[in-house]
């Protein structure tokens, strides 16, 4: 019998998704429809055999129904309401669980007021500062005129006066040599506070990694249109992994017209020799998909009608998407990953490319009928500044700040060469299995790839986390209630975890 109290609630949106109506959804399940409607209220318990009756009706993926989504909707909900605007009001974490599921359009709307509300009180604090700083541009402008009146009167009386002995005249130069320095320190702090005002006002811009990650989130971050059209292009090829540039060369210059050299040249694909073959190969292949489905590609951007300073980074996020779904096609792809046991090293051999771009490419195999394990992806900086960040296993991730200090993410930068395993324990108490890398090509970057705890076992490189302690951590540590925590870098504006 399914435990889960929400099935239900799932039972009913998935009929009403596909336009069927109570009746006839009881009828084909061979239950009454007065059955069906108790099971929908939760008020009747879903049977295992109802439920693969259902998987096989709706033609869905029972896997599809993992709480996933749910929990992660749980947890962006769980980190609203941890802003101080929302001080005093406590929701249990039940209740936040059943709002995920029950009206997952409500707290999506919430979630985007939410983001919505940041966005203008950066503006505010932007404007703020852009008003300070046209105090400051008023001030230096009075100088300046200060110092040329200053320059001129000086000048003046060097030009109208020729009696004026060597000593005198040096005596004026050297005034005039001083304002001149003054002038030029004066300009120099004006340059530097319109340097510092255009960048504020562009900080003022919504973030392109917030927008893209809520932008794959509403996707589940996996496109079948995009999928469909480059899985065929390698299905077939087994050639050697050198040979793989010149396959897609040809394919670019035979299909596409499309010249690539190392040389720049006018209507020609330029490659910089340094890059390492990986790299090669995805560039080819970003731009091979970028040819084989412009206007799909079109067509996803103009829907998601992103501001101007997205536009370009979303473009490049779908680039790379097409890239890894093209080198790395889905069906075979999957079956290789359950084969190797979603083995990062062995993955990348297989298919000529980095481990980083492998673990992204897990991220998007959510095909209804094909899924593998749900993995979250997290990917930092040295600074800690978080570049990437993908939802998927229902660990929450850092939105508005760096991670966790107790992650072994920030460790990855030490052992390059290593992969660092740890089992995570939520402040809700879910445990999550995790690997962190290091990754030097194009740029100096560690990242995070985890799974629930129950499904790590299905993982082969994480046996090590599975035989490590359990760390008590959280998100960030504004958000976090182990207000106890010896690693804690800020005060926590949440309550105390008990």
């Amino acid at each position: 019998m399914a435990r889960n109290p929400q099935l239900g609630i799932k039972v009913r949106r998935l009929r009403q998704a596909q336009g069927i109506s109570q009746v006839e959804a009881a009828t084909q399940l061979g239950i009454s429809a007065s059955y069906l409607n108790l099971i929908e209220h939760n008020q009747r318990p879903l049977t295992v055999n109802l439920l693969f009756k259902i998987g096989q009706i709706f033609d869905v993926d029972l896997r599809d129904w993992s709480e996933g989504d749910e929990a992660r909707t749980a947890a962006a909900l769980r980190e609203v309401l941890a802003d101080p605007l929302f001080a005093g009001v406590e929701i249990p974490d039940e209740e936040l669980g059943e709002a995920a599921v029950s009206v997952p359009n409500l707290s999506q709307a919430l979630r985007e007021l939410y983001a919505a509300y940041r966005q203008t009180l950066n503006n505010v604090h932007t404007l703020g500062d852009q008003l300070a700083e046209q105090a400051a541009m008023t001030g230096a402008s009075m100088e300046v005129r200060t110092v040329l009146t200053s320059v001129r009167s000086f000048a003046e009386i060097l030009r109208e006066n020729d009696n004026l002995d060597a000593d005198q005249r040096r005596q004026f130069l050297s005034i005039l040599i001083d304002e001149s320095d003054r002038l030029v320190s004066v300009f120099d702090t004006a340059a530097e506070a319109a340097e510092q005002s255009q960048l504020r006002a562009a900080t003022g811009q919504r973030q392109p990694i917030e927008e893209i990650t809520r932008y794959l989130e509403r996707h589940d971050n996996h496109f079948p249109e995009l999928e469909a059209a480059v899985e065929d292009v390698l299905n077939d090829w087994a050639g050697p992994g050198f040979a793989l540039p010149g396959f897609l060369t040809a394919r670019l210059s035979e299909d596409h017209g499309v010249t690539v050299s190392f040389e720049a040249a006018p209507d020609t694909l330029r490659l910089d020799p340094s890059l390492p073959v990986p790299d090669v190969i995805l560039t080819l292949a970003g731009e091979l998909g970028m040819r084989l489905c412009a206007d799909i590609v079109g067509r996803l951007i103009d829907d998601a009608a992103p501001p101007p300073n997205v536009r370009e980074h979303l473009e490049q996020t779908i680039r790379g998407y097409m890239a890894r779904a093209l080198i790395m096609p889905y069906e075979r792809f999957h079956a290789d990953a359950l084969a190797t046991g979603y083995d990062l090293d062995a993955l990348a051999a297989r298919y000529h490319t980095f481990p980083l771009d492998v673990a992204r490419r897990l991220t998007t195999l959510r095909r209804p009928g094909m899924r593998g394990i749900p993995f979250h992806l997290l990917v930092v900086d040295v600074a800690g500044n978080v570049r990437e960040r993908i939802s998927g296993s229902g660990m929450p991730l850092p939105r508005f700040g760096s991670a966790c200090p107790k992650w072994r993410l920030h460790a990855a930068f030490a052992h390059p060469r290593e992969t660092l395993a740890e089992r995570l324990e939520m402040p809700d108490g879910a445990v999550f299995a995790c690997l962190a890398r290091h990754t030097a090509a194009p740029r100096a970057l560690a990242f995070s790839l985890g799974c629930a705890e129950s499904q790590a076992d299905d993982v082969a490189p994480m046996a090590a986390a599975m035989r490590a302690e359990i760390t008590p951590a959280g998100v960030n540590c504004r958000i976090c209630p182990r207000v106890d925590c010896g690693e804690r870098a800020f005060d926590s504006l949440v309550g105390s975890d008990g």
